[in-house]
């Protein structure tokens, strides 16, 4: 399906390991999977890494058309800073903003407010925790790019996703 992108998320320790850019880039090869289908979603935990070295991560893996996104955006001490420095493709708000949403007006301009900002940075946003149709009618009213939670689907094991997608 040349539509599907493969989200894989990455932690702090696996990208500051020396062979992992490297690794990745020879497996794509080898597999011929297109990287533009592959999006690397850090998380706020990346602040841990050095910003520049983060910095030069990211562009090395853009640079093969890779995917980056931050995920989980919103939970730590930094994300706004993360979203300065880094050339990010697609930010996913935690569902922490969602859940209540519908009642809690902090919520609702948090969210309004990164929707505006990833806009005109021109960033794709992933809303997570949509976990029912009434919040996702809810959320229609966002300008988000695409939604994440249990209404589409709950974690599969590999079996599962085979049968289901293939």
């Amino acid at each position: 399906n040349p539509a599907f992108i493969l989200n894989v998320n990455l932690s702090y320790t696996q990208l500051e390991r020396g062979e992992f850019r490297n690794s990745l880039i020879k497996l794509l090869e080898e597999t011929g999977y297109p990287p533009q289908n592959l999006c690397l979603e850090l998380t706020e935990r990346c602040r841990l890494l050095d910003m520049s070295f983060l910095r030069n991560e990211v562009i090395f893996l853009k640079s093969f058309n890779i995917r980056i996104a931050l995920d989980d955006f919103g939970t730590g001490f930094s994300s706004l800073n993360l979203l300065r420095e880094l050339p990010v493709d697609l930010i996913k708000i935690d569902r922490a903003f969602i859940k209540d949403i519908e009642t809690n007006l902090a919520d609702q301009a948090i969210v309004k407010s990164v929707l505006d900002c990833a806009q005109l940075l021109d960033i794709s946003v992933c809303v997570e925790g949509i976990e029912n149709k009434n919040l996702e009618t809810y959320m229609n009213h966002y300008p988000a790019t695409t939604y994440q939670g249990y209404l589409y689907s709950r974690p599969v094991e590999i079996e599962q996703f085979r049968e289901l997608f293939y």
